[in-house]
């Protein structure tokens, strides 16, 4: 699958770099552009490199960008030696390819993505027994074996550098960040143990050969701990069983008693990462055996057990082979689909190239046809004149029968143009020939072309479903002339109100015109009784001030209430002449209110007129029949309102009118 994954990956150019398109190109791997790459996300970081999740067409993959990794000759070789080495190990994660990142300039590796992450996010994940648990352990120490005889001594290795991927039947763990984090030594520190990672020892719950063998490996003095190879034997030991042809009884005793601690120790899992979990369940069997009963249970619960062992390790195999080769399969299948929408793409784009060429080409041969029949008719037409010539000058020689001579000459000049119209006959017929004889060939790449025509059928089939659906458009097109016909019907409604108002607002204007002449002669004779009445006050207080005057001066009173009283005729004038001014301003403001009101019935026609223009123009031009029809509903609303408006001013006015004409 991993080469299949390769080829599919192999569609785009170099990297620029020899050294790194030679590597591509011996190991099957494949150079893409980052910006081929989408969803890219940043996911983890380390103490080498930055890890980024993308993905390319249908993968998911991993971008990993390595701080020490650039374009330098020397650290690119010795990159690509060290992957020479390990490339052969089925523990270590594969590399898919190379990218280039677009800022930094440096070379990014394109890894398998692991979809459950790393061992340390999934231990809780793996199963509870301690068969399953030694085999993942197993399968981990054999791949770290293969990198410390390899290049040495992985000084950063951890459970966020175990990858786990987790299929439909089967799981598998890589071992990552296998480049770089090296050194040739025999001492390496204990980062786990620095950072307060080791794991607290719950006795009863984990085996006591595999404590010791924990012990053994957090031992202070480095030289005291075993090496990769030597816990690889230990844990191959319990985990694959001896020979067949090996007994049980040959078995050492002190493996007969690691195993037997295996089987009996619980089940379950307990929480290496934090506090026990609140929920996790431990069952024990604790048994007192004696020797002989010792040698019964290895002698058959440890036969049973590796038997049972091997049938799992055998169907885990199979079933891991068949996923693969279903693997196979899928991405197979997935290739020759993205391989067959291509084609049908390009094969799209070539019927279309044909169609424009077929319509060129038949463009072409129509004009050459149509200057091809205009050239023979025009050779037709000469070849009738000069027919008809010929024809006249035999009549003028039979009339002319006295005038030989003259006539002979005249023949000869005759002979001498028929002989020459005869050449251009000649050479017209022969053009009518090669003409025809192109004719012929036109016709036949015309026939070709009606078989390539035949051919298109579907197109033609196509076009008449678009008449059917330009047929429903105009279905469509009729039911907005009847709503448009239904908007004439309610401007016509309109029209006829308001020709209803102008009526209305002439009969007013007429009763306004009444009603403004019975207030003029009312004014004028409230002006002549105004001038009478103040002449009347007039005479009667000088009379009466004056007989005061005279009682007074005989009297001998004081002449302030004379000045007084006169004081107050003048306040009275004064008032006569405000109410008499305020009348004026109010007739005045009537007027103007009416002329209002007229500048407001002339907009409003105004307004009408536009929304009838509108619609006249909607009703002839089918295509802008689609207006908003919000706006002429709030046009209409609007001549409504103003002219309910009008309707109410109106009967305030002439109630005013009424009033003042009471008065």
């Amino acid at each position: 699958m991993f080469k299949k994954i390769v080829e599919y990956f192999r569609k785009f150019g170099t990297s620029g770099n020899k050294t790194i398109d030679q590597f591509i190109f011996d190991n099957y791997l494949k150079w893409i552009p980052y910006n081929e790459f989408k969803n890219i996300k940043y996911l983890d970081a380390g103490g080498f490199s930055i890890i980024y999740k993308a993905v390319y067409k249908d993968y998911e993959v991993v971008l990993k960008h390595f701080g020490y990794f650039n374009n330098l000759d020397e650290s690119l070789n010795e990159f690509l030696n060290e992957w020479k080495i390990i490339n052969e190990s089925d523990k270590i994660i594969n590399i898919y390819g190379f990218t280039k990142h677009p800022i930094t300039s440096d070379y990014m590796l394109i890894m398998e993505y692991a979809n459950k992450g790393s061992l340390r996010g999934c231990l809780t994940e793996i199963t509870n027994n301690w068969e399953q648990k030694l085999y993942r352990l197993y399968e981990i120490i054999a791949g770290l074996d293969k990198l410390h005889k390899d290049l040495g001594v992985h000084y950063d290795f951890h459970d966020g550098n175990i990858l786990y991927v987790k299929c439909e039947c089967t799981c598998r763990i890589y071992i990552s960040d296998y480049f770089k984090p090296y050194q040739f030594a025999k001492s390496y520190l204990k980062k786990g143990y620095i950072c307060g990672e080791r794991p607290e020892i719950i006795e009863g719950t984990i085996p006591q050969c595999y404590i010791d063998l924990m012990k053994r490996c957090w031992n202070n003095n480095p030289l005291k701990r075993p090496t990769v190879s030597e816990v690889l034997d230990i844990i191959k030991k319990w985990v694959i069983p001896p020979d067949s042809s090996m007994k049980i009884k040959d078995i050492d005793k002190k493996l007969k008693s690691d195993i037997m601690e295996f089987i009996k120790a619980p089940t379950g899992y307990s929480n290496i990462i934090s506090e026990s979990h609140p929920q996790a369940c431990y069952t024990s069997r604790i048994l007192d055996f004696t020797s002989e009963e010792l040698n019964k249970i290895l002698e058959g619960s440890l036969e049973s057990f590796v038997l049972k062992f091997f049938k799992s390790k055998q169907k885990e195999k199979d079933s891991e082979q068949k996923f693969i080769e279903l693997e196979k399969i899928n991405e197979e299948n997935k290739m020759e689909l993205v391989d067959l929408r291509q084609k049908n793409s390009q094969f799209e784009r070539d019927i279309q190239d044909l169609r424009l060429d077929l319509a060129k080409q038949i463009k072409k041969f129509a004009e050459k046809e149509n200057t091809l029949q205009t050239k023979i008719t025009y050779f037709q037409n000469e070849i009738y004149e000069k027919k008809a010539l010929t024809s006249n000058l035999t009549e003028q020689l039979e009339l002319n029968k006295f005038s030989i001579q003259q006539i002979q000459i005249q023949i000869d000049q005759l002979k001498k143009e028929k002989s020459d119209l005869q050449e251009k006959l000649t050479q017209t017929e022969v053009n009518i020939k090669e003409l025809k004889s192109q004719h012929e060939s036109l016709i036949e790449q015309k026939k070709q072309l009606e078989i390539e025509l035949s051919q298109s059928q579907v197109i033609c089939n196509q076009m008449e479903q678009e008449k059917i659906d330009l047929h429903n458009m105009m279905r469509g097109f009729l039911q907005d002339q009847k709503f448009t016909a239904k908007l004439k019907a309610k401007c016509a409604k309109l029209k006829k109100e308001i020709t209803q108002l102008e009526q209305k607002l002439n009969n007013e204007e007429q009763i306004k015109v009444q009603l403004t002449q019975a207030i003029q002669i009312k004014e004028d004779k409230i002006n002549e009784l105004e001038q009478i009445l103040i002449n009347i006050v007039n005479k009667e207080e000088l009379s009466v001030l004056e007989k005061r005057s005279v009682n007074e001066s005989t009297s001998g009173k004081n002449t302030e209430k004379i000045h007084k009283e006169k004081e107050e005729t003048i306040g009275l004038q004064q008032e006569i002449s405000k109410t008499s001014t305020s009348y004026d301003a109010s007739s005045k403001g009537q007027v103007l209110y009416m002329s209002n009101f007229d500048k407001v019935i002339e907009e409003l026609k105004q307004r009408f007129n536009e929304l009838e223009s509108s619609l006249t123009t909607n009703s002839e031009k089918g295509n802008r029949i689609h207006l908003d029809f919000s706006m002429m509903a709030e046009e209409i609303n609007l001549l409504r309102n103003s002219l309910d408006r009008l309707e109410l001013r109106l009967k305030q006015e002439e109630n005013e009118l009424k009033n003042l004409a009471a008065d």
